[in-house]
């Protein structure tokens, strides 16, 4: 687990440096971009050094969507950015690639995906950094929650 990079990602998105977006990592279109958090983990993994391909769109692209990876996803995030994330650990609970993060500090069975979080339309980008936090206490020198039932 990279908690330096679960802690860039939770301060970027307490920052005023990305402007939330939906059902696409990022978007330029009219000279405004515009994030999923699942996006401002990319732009916060490349910050931090991953080598990770990046192609802005063009006019073969008309709804601006960058594509982000090896693959050129526009809609989830590359391998490369789970491997710097997740590393080896296989207690994760995810959706593919698509994190998985804690609703609640009480019930560790309340997630949701990062994805449903952020183009659901009802959380704003502090409200996912909390999630990070509740999800990943440990990153922020807290003592971990208990792990969700299997």
């Amino acid at each position: 687990m990279n908690y330096e990079l679960i802690r860039g990602w939770h301060a970027a998105l307490n920052s005023d440096e990305y402007t939330q977006g939906r059902d696409a990592l990022e978007r330029v279109a009219h000279g405004k971009t515009t994030s999923c958090c699942l996006g401002v983990l990319c732009r916060v993994a490349i910050a931090q050094g991953l080598d990770l391909n990046v192609i802005l769109p063009d006019e073969d692209n008309p709804k601006g969507k960058v594509k982000f990876g090896k693959k050129c996803s526009y809609s989830t995030i590359p391998n490369e950015v789970v491997t710097m994330l997740f590393g080896d650990d296989a207690g994760i609970v995810t959706d593919g690639k698509n994190p998985y993060l804690r609703m609640s500090d009480h019930d560790v069975d309340d997630q949701q995906s990062c994805t449903d979080l952020n183009d659901g339309g009802i959380h704003d980008f502090s409200s996912i950094a909390t999630c990070i936090k509740r999800t990943w206490p440990e990153a922020f020198g807290e003592p971990p929650y208990p792990q969700p039932k299997a």
